[in-house]
């Protein structure tokens, strides 16, 4: 039989499980708590490179003066010996501490053929032998739920997850994943169940925690599943934070970290003649509650610096 019925079917008896379980719905609080203790490290931004070697000057300057020390940025095959390569040697030189997102080219995801896993795990050899011991974490893939940006489907994002173990562990190197876009726990637990049965569930759970579809970082969701449940299920920035980390719990994690987030200018333009203002607006307000959901370990904002929403 093929083993991606078996996958699906797993999937599809972990997801129901969870959903008739209310240890992931009802039970968690959508208010903030008090007296919560924030580490120094607990912000850190994503930064992406540029052709010109004077961007790199002004990304680590505007660094330096917002006392940011944590920093994630994307690595792909054609980084090495690139712009991302010059940028990534000069972050790690200036003492940041890095999250490594190493993600393969849109046509090997899309198609990730034991030709393709061959030039993944080259990929991952080069990049561990220059850098495995010089950046803090090395987070694998991007937004396997959202295959029409990075080409992945989940069931090959997790051949990618367990090559990346066989090849990475061994030499001691903190593993983040899978980086599911937005809040999407079905999808979660489908990866998580899946790299836990593999004997491999990620030192750090990822997940891009994105409140932009309900506009204000407070506010209730009312598109999970739909209007008439907003004030019933009462899912805010805090409740999503508390469910993924007891989604992460269950499946064997207890870091849980947002490793992107932003909101778009051109979303923004339609509620503000100001967006770029606004977004400073609600950058404030995600951060602080955020940090006060007691869920969270670190959130990254990003773009530091983008051609569109930077």
């Amino acid at each position: 039989m093929n083993p991606r019925f078996h996958y699906y079917l797993r999937s599809v008896k972990n997801i129901s499980r969870s959903i008739l379980s209310s240890r992931f719905w009802a039970v968690h609080s959508p208010k903030i708590q008090s007296g919560i203790s924030v580490e120094n490290n607990f912000f850190g931004i994503n930064i992406a490179p540029s052709a010109d070697p004077k961007a790199d000057d002004f990304i680590v300057e505007r660094l330096q003066e917002l006392g940011l020390q944590h920093v994630r940025m994307n690595f792909t095959y054609d980084s090495i010996n690139g712009y991302a390569e010059r940028l990534l040697e000069r972050v790690i030189a200036e003492g940041f501490e890095v999250l490594l997102d190493l993600i393969p080219p849109f046509e090997d995801a899309k198609s990730f053929t034991l030709a393709a896993q061959e030039r993944w795990k080259a990929f991952l050899n080069s990049v561990a032998e220059k850098y495995g011991q010089q950046v803090a974490y090395i987070e694998i893939g991007s937004t396997p739920n959202r295959g029409r940006w990075s080409g992945f489907e989940p069931s090959d994002y997790l051949i990618a997850w367990r090559i990346a173990n066989d090849e990475l562990k061994p030499l001691n190197i903190v593993l983040a994943g899978p980086n599911v876009s937005d809040f999407e726990p079905l999808c979660s637990i489908q990866l998580l169940s899946e790299m836990q049965l593999q004997g491999n569930p990620p030192d750090i759970y990822t997940n891009n925690l994105f409140v932009e579809r309900v506009i204000e970082p407070e506010a209730f969701d009312h598109r999970v599943l739909g209007k008439a449940m907003t004030l019933v299920m009462k899912l805010n920035l805090v409740k999503k934070a508390r469910i993924m980390r007891a989604i992460g719990k269950e499946y064997g994690v207890d870091n849980i970290v947002c490793s992107y987030k932003c909101w778009s200018s051109k979303r923004l333009s339609r509620w503000s003649i100001v967006p770029e203002r606004k977004k400073s607006d609600y950058l404030v307000r995600y951060l602080v509650i955020a940090a006060t959901t007691g869920a969270l370990s670190k959130v990254y904002w990003g773009p530091l610096i983008c051609n569109r929403d930077g």
